[in-house]
């Protein structure tokens, strides 16, 4: 028999966002390359976001920023992002990083809200 807890812990997804993809390009300049490299390896693991939460942010989440920036951070499960004194960034820190690139913030949203298995079965928030 499982817990509660063990349950919803089960029955929540998660994607993990591997952030150099925001950088990939058909023909990469200089700039594109650099970034790509910046930013290899580095990932974020996102949860579902909460019921409540879906409906906070909305049909479009990046046009809803200040929702966002509660939502995310609370989202986020695990990363890989290390603060410039070597010790483990916290979640709000992550998403400003992200936040404040519009590549890599249209990038996260995209991949975050289009890998949840109610998007992948096209299932819109009016068929509820």
């Amino acid at each position: 028999m499982a817990t509660l807890e063990a349950l919803r812990d089960i029955g929540i997804f998660r994607k993990k966002i591997h952030l150099a993809e925001a950088f990939h390009v058909e023909n990469p300049g200089p700039e594109d390359a650099a970034m790509t490299e910046a930013f290899k390896g580095l990932w974020v693991e996102m949860r579902e976001p909460t019921r409540a939460e879906a409906i906070a942010l909305g049909d479009a989440p990046a046009k809803n920023m200040s929702e966002m920036d509660k939502i995310v951070p609370a989202c986020m499960r695990d990363h890989n992002i290390l603060r410039d004194d070597g010790k483990r960034a916290e979640a709000e820190q992550v998403y400003e990083l992200i936040r404040n690139s519009v590549t890599l913030v249209n990038y996260f949203t995209t991949e975050w809200m289009g890998s949840l298995p109610l998007a992948r079965r096209g299932v819109t928030q009016s068929a509820k």
